[in-house]
């Protein structure tokens, strides 16, 4: 599947392979991740006050007859579980972040688009031929001042330490299950 989603046909190199056999594909209703990657998968049934709110499980893949579900292989009964509600504990990848000067500078390029092309029911007024002229130096200044990505120090994302699994629950119950849902 994620092949599919990367190679192009050769008969149309503006569709995905994947796109050509099943239509379209949609990340927001299937999410995809990693095979193999370590969840936490939530359990919603009534439980004790400090009893496990989730279980030990493998990812498999997405669950595609089912909107944003992941099928899990779940270790303490040794079967497949389809669930909808997980926390991810990536070891070999780490979840992609973005650095606070890609964010600068998606902000920047947002602002000058916003700017050069103001909608119709904007309250900005169009801009003038000065300060059109002055955006890209605007622009050019800003990306100049941004250190080369040689220079920036990137860290390692905070994960909280390896817990036996029924101290995990307790944890991940405190921290990631107190009303949010989708992880």
């Amino acid at each position: 599947m994620t092949l599919n989603l990367l190679r192009t046909l050769r008969i149309n190199p503006r569709l995905l392979a994947w796109s050509q056999v099943h239509g379209l594909f949609d990340f927001n209703r299937t999410p995809l991740a990693p095979p193999g990657t370590r969840v936490l998968v939530h359990e919603p049934s009534l439980r004790g006050t400090w009893s496990p709110h989730a279980v030990d499980g493998w990812y498999l893949g997405p669950a595609m007859l089912h909107y944003r579900c992941y099928r899990v292989w779940i270790l303490e009964t040794t079967s497949e579980r389809i669930a909808d509600t997980v926390v991810w504990f990536p070891t070999k990848v780490s979840m992609p972040k973005s650095s606070s000067t890609d964010a600068v500078i998606a902000a920047a390029q947002d602002l000058t688009s916003a700017l050069l092309h103001p909608s119709p029911a904007s309250p900005l007024s169009p801009i003038s031929d000065s300060q059109h002229a002055a955006l890209p130096q605007f622009l050019t200044k800003l990306l100049t001042r941004v250190p080369p990505k040689s220079r920036l120090r990137r860290q390692a994302p905070k994960t909280p330490p390896f817990l036996p699994a029924s101290t995990h629950c307790r944890y991940l119950s405190l921290r990631h299950f107190q009303g949010c849902h989708h992880h």
